[in-house]
């Protein structure tokens, strides 16, 4: 009813992971992927490419010209796969990123001169097909090496415009990137809304108005949390469809209308309430912003006390509310604050450190942290010392673990990445809140096998997140121990929600908080272990009201 549909054949996202993904290439072609700390990024569900590989490049186009000849296919997406966050270090690789750029275009020449060329080559079999190219993350921004992109390249910008309120400067700087975008190809560009787990219809709609002159119209994510709660999340695609219908409607009008055609006698009071929340969305994750759930809360309980729950405006109204019971758990929890939560400082990073596990460069002769018993803090049989660094946007992580000489480890799993037989051995997790986020979760084991999570979002979509973490880790089974070398990175940018920790650096003002917990499982017993101990609160060793405070010293 409201035209919005999946197209046929519509193929636009990291388009090169039928490529990269293949465990025959892994086997047989490692050069084709990403170098990192001397090995091929080969393992994982999506491993990095070295864009500098002809080999890869012959691949991927045999590929291309394969969809178009056996399925007539009108474009074919061939931005790089999910989690492509750091260039390859190869020596053909060096000097092609551009770290002056920020995080948003470090990797903007690199991969567009990539396809660029792929989009030239296809020209020569296929004229009239199409190459879509995606400006997202870490090559958001656009080139600034390339003139003018092939005539048969179509751009698609993830997060055109933003799902949170923006002050007028950062709008017109969005729209600026839009334009340059727009000046940069033959073709109209389509915008794609990644994640649809936000409230904002005054922001959707003034950004529609803001960029319809560049965008032809929009793919938006209706991810499977929106799709669980209808009540709440429908507006926002009730509002980008009338807008792209006519970008020239007034949303005021539009909104007004929907209020009083939608919600009936309690028009004012959910307008009152969706306004508020819209423009509280950024601190609904944070526990210092309490106060700010409270009252986005109180707002709507005072529209449901003002309308006759069996009529139809009341039932529309409780479905939205279905939306706001995770909000109403984390009140329950934070409400009250921390108690003076322990404090720890981050030391900054003024030297190289290799990321190998062995923990053996200056920077880790001295380790300020240790774990104690899990509950009180007590003395524990095992002990585990750390220490932490910062370098531009990089949180380092080493720590040591002492242990039984001769057999210092008990390993559940090798798979690499997120699988949950991890914490049937020994682990070591990683807990860190920003103050956008509480939190995310970084469980290690022994091998360097990771399990990383965002804990904010629906359980379903936990493991959707990828920390991006570089971690190693080494065992010295002589000496009985084993330790951990990991380089977190993070970002103040909202654009890519699932990749990477989303917060500014760490200061008094704006502190993060953490825990780092250690599991020790023997048959003959288990130990635990934290940094700040979680007392006999519910949560465990994750009862992130218990987290000690972070900043840089």
């Amino acid at each position: 009813r409201q035209g919005m549909n999946h197209p046929y054949f519509c193929d636009t996202y990291h388009g090169m992971a039928p490529v990269t993904r293949s465990e025959e290439l892994r086997k047989n072609h490692p050069e084709y992927y990403a170098l990192y700390n001397g090995v091929r990024s080969t393992e994982g569900k999506t491993p990095e490419s070295c864009l500098s590989s002809e080999g890869l490049f012959e691949e991927h186009v045999k590929y291309i010209r394969m969809m178009f000849d056996m399925y007539d296919m009108p474009y074919l997406s061939v931005w790089p796969d999910d989690g492509f966050t750091a260039i390859c270090q190869c020596d053909k690789c060096k000097g092609k990123d551009s770290p002056d750029r920020g995080r948003q275009g470090i990797l903007s020449n690199y991969v567009w001169d990539y396809v660029n060329k792929i989009g030239k080559e296809i020209a020569k079999t296929h004229p009239g097909k199409m190459i879509v190219g995606g400006a997202y993350s870490t090559y958001f921004l656009p080139p600034n090496n390339i003139e003018k992109l092939n005539p048969n390249i179509m751009v698609h910008i993830v997060n055109a415009r933003r799902r949170t309120k923006l002050t007028e400067a950062e709008a017109e700087e969005r729209r600026a990137v839009v334009k340059e975008w727009a000046r940069l190809t033959d073709n109209k560009v389509i915008a794609f809304n990644n994640v649809g787990g936000a409230n904002t219809p005054n922001v959707f709609a003034e950004d529609i108005k803001g960029i319809k002159d560049y965008i032809i119209g929009e793919d938006m994510w209706i991810n499977s949390g929106s799709l669980e709660q209808p009540g709440f999340m429908h507006l926002n695609y009730y509002v980008c469809a009338r807008m792209w219908w006519n970008p020239d409607l007034d949303p005021d009008n539009l909104l007004n209308e929907y209020y009083k055609t939608f919600y009936g006698p309690v028009a004012d009071e959910m307008k009152a309430f969706i306004n508020y929340y819209e423009a509280e969305q950024g601190n609904m994750k944070s526990i210092s912003s309490a106060p700010v759930i409270k009252k986005a809360l109180d707002l709507f309980d005072k529209t449901v006390s003002k309308v006759n729950p069996d009529s139809v405006y009341g039932k529309r109204v409780a479905l939205f509310g279905e939306g706001l019971e995770s909000n109403r758990k984390f009140y329950d929890i934070v409400k009250d604050g921390r108690d003076n939560p322990p404090v720890f400082k981050i030391i900054k990073v003024d030297s190289e450190i290799k990321l190998d596990g062995k923990l053996d460069e200056d920077f880790w002769k001295e380790f300020p942290g240790e774990l104690k018993g899990l509950a009180d803090g007590e003395d524990i049989k095992y002990p585990a010392k750390f220490k932490m660094g910062l370098k531009d946007n990089d949180l380092y992580v080493g720590i040591k673990l002492m242990d039984e000489k001769g057999n210092p480890v008990n390993i559940s799993q090798s798979k690499p990445l997120d699988d949950s037989v991890l914490w049937y051995g020994d682990a070591v997790e990683i807990l860190l809140e920003t103050p956008m986020n509480s939190y995310y979760q970084i469980a290690i084991n022994p091998e360097g096998s990771i399990c990383d999570l965002d804990r904010s979002t629906n359980k379903n979509d936990w493991f959707n997140w990828d920390s991006e973490a570089d971690v190693k880790t080494y065992i010295n089974k002589e000496e009985g121990y084993w330790t951990i070398e990991a380089r977190i990175p993070f970002t103040p940018s909202t654009q890519d929600p699932l990749h990477e920790i989303i917060g500014s650096t760490p200061s008094e003002e704006k502190p993060w908080f953490f825990n780092i917990c250690r599991q020790r499982i023997r048959e003959d017993g288990n130990e635990s272990s934290t940094f700040s101990p979680v007392g006999k609160k519910s949560g465990g060793s994750r009862n992130f009201m218990a987290f000690g405070k972070l900043i840089v010293k």
